[in-house]
């Protein structure tokens, strides 16, 4: 993936299989391009956890940098929302905001929250 042979090895090899019709398979390909969104969860465990998410996460939430992830129980998963780094970086590596890169690495350096794919949560 490195070189750009990911993505051309990928076509490749899966138009050979013949897996899907052309066209399914041009949309799928168009997914699998895409950026997942950025998670992290929040160890509700931790004694300090609803105090992060009030004072650290809720004030993110509010200005639409952050938001639930929805299967997940109040306060403990959350995406980043920035569609303009969505659609300019698709594909590439994103930042974080930087002010939800600072809640996080304080979250991170006091053992309450950790970045998490949300497929895995």
């Amino acid at each position: 993936r490195k070189f750009g042979h990911g993505p051309r090895l990928f076509t490749k090899y899966y138009k050979a299989q013949r897996v899907a019709p052309a066209r399914d398979f041009a949309l799928s390909r168009a997914a699998f391009a895409r950026s997942l969104p950025i998670t992290f969860r929040t160890h509700v465990s931790h004694p300090t956890s609803a105090e992060f998410v009030f004072h650290k996460l809720k004030p993110l939430q509010k200005i639409g940098l952050i938001a639930p992830i929805p299967w997940m129980p109040p306060g403990e998963g959350w995406r980043c929302l920035d569609p303009v780094a969505d659609q300019a970086q698709a594909g590439h590596h994103r930042k974080l905001h930087p002010l939800v890169a600072n809640a996080v690495t304080v979250g991170v350096a006091n053992g309450v929250c950790a970045r998490q794919e949300a497929v895995s949560m």
